[in-house]
């Protein structure tokens, strides 16, 4: 099982990711977060209990 971190700013994309990670099979979500600090505090709390993470960013163009 592959335990995943949601980070989104935007309610209904948020919502949207996590109904369709919650279709894939082999996913798991363990948190669905609103923002970096957040995240950060998230990680603060949790990081000691993981062995690796993987962090992916979108890439922003303008």
């Amino acid at each position: 099982m592959i335990k995943t971190v949601i980070v989104e700013d935007d309610p209904m994309v948020l919502e949207i990711n996590k109904n369709f990670i919650k279709e894939v099979e082999g996913f798991e979500i363990i948190a669905a977060l609103k923002s970096g600090s957040e995240l950060l505090n998230f990680l603060k709390t949790t990081l000691q209990n993981f062995s690796s993470w993987i962090f992916t960013f979108p890439i922003l163009t303008v």
